[in-house]
């Protein structure tokens, strides 16, 4: 009878083992989020911020707001933003980064005011945190950046299609 019993009891417990793992095998990609990357960088007389999400072959769908000094970038979905600490490396443009609790949203408290350039390409957004008195073109995309596609040629496949930018020289 005691083994009868214990027998029902391992049973159940392989049971209920299976349906744990098919549950967690259902559930777990529904939370998971788009791995993003921030990198800020100093340039000549202006501040660059680099939003990389090097798994999409897109951004996210964002709305980007700038209110009482704070830059806002909200997402359409769940992301979760890898952030440096933007008070010690950009302490003349950001004072502090955070991603709201929520995972849809990135604010950045800004230490003065800016005139801003932002510029789409594959799944990067370049934001140019450019002095008031900024007076000409808007800074280009530097090599380094836009040389990491993969196609090879520096122009992601949506952009080079989308225009006619001519393939960009080898060096």
């Amino acid at each position: 009878m005691k083994t009868a019993i214990l027998a029902g009891w391992q049973n159940a417990g392989r049971a209920l083992a299976i349906y744990a793992a098919v549950a967690l095998c259902v559930v777990v990609p529904a939370f998971a989020r788009e791995q993003g990357q921030l990198y800020v960088t100093r340039e000549d007389g202006y501040g660059r911020l680099i939003l990389s999400f090097p798994g999409l072959d897109r951004l996210p769908s964002y709305k980007m707001r700038i209110e009482n000094g704070v830059l806002s970038i909200e997402f359409g979905e769940q992301v979760s933003v890898i952030l440096p600490d933007v008070g010690t490396t950009m302490s003349d443009y950001l004072s502090v980064a955070r991603v709201d609790p929520d995972g849809r949203g990135l604010r950045m408290g800004l230490r003065k005011s800016f005139n801003f350039n932002r510029i789409e390409a594959g799944e990067k957004l370049f934001i140019d945190l450019l002095p008031t008195n900024w007076q000409g073109m808007p800074p280009p995309c530097r090599r380094k950046w836009w040389t990491s596609w993969p196609n090879g040629r520096g122009w992601p496949p949506s952009a080079r299609s989308v225009s006619a930018r001519p393939p960009m020289p080898k060096r």
